[in-house]
């Protein structure tokens, strides 16, 4: 029989098993992955774990307020931004299908009610969509994969594990046009993965769990044998057959840069004339701007030291006719891909103004989009005409674009049965039980449905799972049919993927 351990990192370093204070009264509740499942459905959102533990003096430690911060019997290290795991043993495997960290921490109130603490943990992109990209330089010929990593290595926390597939996509530029004042990991993370057609989500596994995996644009064109089935096994299955998931019109948007050859492009200058005080430092943050037309924001590369007496100035009078004190200043550039930080000290006895302030190097500028269009006019003149628009704004190339508005529409055209949820029990049956704790979004598995019709094989996007004591699972997958041409894509050299037009077709 399957067991279920909820473990808490109270110290820091070890895991300590606190299921035996879980609260059998409400289930343990999961979620991850992608819940949608449309084209642009592509980047998972925050996973959460949500549990309760007994705050009466019936749990381990025997004491009210074990579970609750700030009481004076709370159990040490029992605090919001705890590490939590949820983990599974079935047949001496064990699964990890949850790994984050304490998000809110509820205990009641009442010393005659129920005595319960209610929890709820995120996992690791919860970090990723609180987090802001900060200066990351531009990025030049680099893949989805080293995009991820180079994000990744830039935030405070480290994902538990990870998985990239190797990107099929090169891009010439990218991160130039993030915005570090506002756009935060998670949103480079869909850039990345509409750009490539490819999906990003945390998965668990049987050795640590919390992975988080990048899935490249033919990983499910070619990954398609299902490691699990439901025949008639499910206990909720909802399906529809809609109109509007009909996509007809397919528009792609790419984005071709234009760079400067001359390293002295000005890019950023600084209007105003801020005093620093006299052994004073201050910080100046600054937006690269497309010197033609100030309005649009624009990115950099082979950005060039501040050189004092051409990039910056200092004066005893704001408007630069004191005394020049450009030699009682230090200044400091960190370039971005898209701003500059600028750390300027006063090293001299008197106040300064800072009269010049630029930051020169070859701008990169992202504003010549090119969209291209896939249409089928039968489909059309069947359904209505339904457009789905595409952007991909770290692919530059037109041809790529019109492969991927191709492939959309031969995706899109017709009518399909979307399943928009799967449930099923657990415990009905062995090869049940494993199937939901194997199954991470990205698996592909197999459902057959008598009633609905329902007969394919599909992508899990994300999932869900419930658990009631004393021990009942109840899982859940959103899930996408495989790809069209799926299988027979070219694979050189190998035998039953390599023929064109025989066993294989051309992809992109």
């Amino acid at each position: 029989m399957a067991t279920y351990h909820i473990d808490l990192k109270l110290d820091g370093v070890n895991w300590t098993d606190v299921t035996a204070d879980a609260r059998a009264s409400v289930d343990i509740a999961v979620q991850y992955g992608i819940s949608g499942t449309g084209p642009a459905d592509r980047v998972a959102q925050t996973g959460t774990l949500s549990f309760a533990l007994d705050n009466s003096e019936h749990n381990s430690g025997g004491l009210i307020g074990y579970y609750a911060p700030g009481h004076a019997n709370c159990r040490n290290g029992f605090e919001v931004g705890c590490p939590v795991r949820l983990r599974i043993v079935d047949l001496g495997v064990t699964y990890y299908k949850f790994v984050g960290t304490l998000e809110t921490i509820e205990p009641e109130s009442g010393q005659y009610l129920s005595l319960l603490t209610t929890c709820q943990a995120v996992d690791w992109l919860d970090e990723a969509a609180k987090q802001k990209v900060r200066l990351l330089p531009t990025q030049i010929g680099q893949r989805g994969n080293q995009l991820i990593d180079t994000i990744v290595a830039a935030m405070t926390k480290q994902p538990a594990g990870i998985d990239l597939d190797t990107g099929d996509s090169v891009f010439p530029y990218a991160l130039d046009t993030s915005r570090d004042e506002r756009f935060s990991p998670m949103t480079e993370f869909q850039r990345v993965a509409m750009s490539e057609l490819g999906f990003i989500f945390i998965a668990g596994d049987t050795s640590a769990g919390g992975k988080l995996t990048f899935q490249a644009r033919r990983a499910r064109q070619v990954e398609i044998t299902p490691s699990a089935a439901l025949s008639d096994s499910m206990s909720g299955l909802k399906v529809t057959r809609a109109r509007s998931r009909i996509s007809n019109r397919i528009k792609v948007v790419t984005h071709p840069r234009l760079v400067d050859l001359d390293r002295n492009t000005i890019l950023f200058s600084y209007t105003s004339a801020p005093s620093i005080g006299a052994g004073q430092t201050q910080i100046i943050l600054g937006q690269y701007r497309d010197p033609n037309q100030l309005a649009l924001r624009c990115g950099g590369i082979d950005m060039v030291t501040p050189v004092a007496g051409t990039d910056y100035l200092m004066n005893s009078a704001p408007d630069g006719s004191g005394t020049d004190l450009t030699a009682n200043f230090s200044v400091t550039a960190s370039f971005g891909g898209n701003g500059v930080e600028f750390e300027i000290t006063n090293n001299g006895s008197v106040d300064g103004y800072v009269t010049l302030l630029q930051a020169r190097g070859r701008g990169v500028y992202d504003d010549n989009e090119i969209a291209v269009e896939a249409t089928d006019s039968a489909s059309k003149t069947a359904y209505g005409e339904n457009v789905l628009t595409f952007d991909m704004p770290m692919q530059m190339s037109q041809a790529v674009g019109q492969d991927i508005a191709d492939y959309l529409l031969a995706a899109w055209k017709a009518p399909q049965t979307a399943i928009d949820s799967v449930e099923f029990i657990g415990n009905r049956s062995a090869a049940l039980m494993l199937a939901g704790l194997a199954s991470e979004p990205g698996t592909c598995v197999t459902i057959e449905e008598t009633a609905t019709g329902v007969a394919g094989d599909y992508h899990i996007n994300g999932v869900t799972l419930s658990i009631r004591a004393p021990g009942l699972f109840r899982f859940g997958w959103s899930v996408m049919p495989v790809p069209p041409f799926a299988g027979g894509l070219w694979q050189i050299g190998v035998v039953g993927h390599s023929e064109i037009g025989q066993t294989t077709t051309l992809g992109f």
